[in-house]
């Protein structure tokens, strides 16, 4: 288990952040009007205003707040922005990637037995080819069968755009057949080859799938987001 605790600096600091992006905002546009500049700077000015002035309301509703904590299962310190501990919400530690979640006692390792409602836990997808673990990518059981699962992501390049589209099979049981076990696609915490993401209902299944497949991974820009500073 593991204690949180306020992030002083980290607090102050997005409060201050918003400050300075809605005076911005607020500057450009008066300074637009002042100077006969063309509509593109009231847009810009807009924007900065209305980025700035929601994080402003945001965080002095008591929202956008982070908290400090060290990992149950590594005892790595980091950031997280509140909001990602969220009753019921189960997120990855930085530097260890095993889940925690948090209740009112503390954050808590997630158990290994864990069955999520939907595919939440991740794993980097590895580049080329990569394993399985044994059995039903769900309960573990003896698979009986496979089921085609499809992700994709997109790309934004200097010269086009593309989407890149990864087709798997995944191995299930007759029971699970169906039951969304696994999908695939841009990762939301962690990210492999081509932004892809793999993501299991079994955090045994994650974990096993991991072991199989040790690769490189990366925390996404939307991570770095949600769990605050390092």
């Amino acid at each position: 288990m593991s204690n949180v605790q306020q992030n002083n600096s980290a607090n102050a600091g997005i409060l201050a952040y918003s400050i300075i992006i809605t005076l911005l905002g607020i500057g450009i546009i008066v300074f637009s009007v002042l100077k006969d500049w063309s509509m593109g700077a009231y847009v810009l000015g807009g924007i900065f205003l209305v980025a700035g002035g929601s994080m402003l309301v945001g965080r002095m509703k008591g929202g956008l707040k982070y908290v400090k904590l060290d990992c149950p299962r590594c005892g790595h310190s980091q950031t997280f922005a509140e909001e990602a501990l969220d009753k019921d919400r189960m997120v990855p530690c930085k530097s260890c990637d095993g889940y925690m979640h948090r209740d009112a006692n503390g954050v808590h390792p997630v158990s290994e037995d864990t069955i999520a409602d939907e595919p939440i836990f991740e794993a980097a997808c590895p580049a080329g080819d990569f394993q399985w673990p044994s059995g039903c990518a769900l309960c573990g059981k003896p698979h009986t069968s496979v089921e085609s699962v499809e992700g994709s992501t997109f790309h934004v390049g200097a010269v086009s755009n593309k989407r890149i589209t990864l087709t798997c099979n995944i191995p299930v049981c007759d029971e699970h057949k169906g039951q969304n076990a696994v999908s695939i696609g841009p990762g939301i915490y962690i990210q492999g080859d081509k932004d892809f993401s793999i993501r299991f209902r079994s955090y045994r299944a994650c974990v096993n799938f991991r072991t199989l497949n040790p690769t490189e991974k990366r925390t996404t820009t939307g991570a770095a987001v949600t769990f605050g500073r390092q």
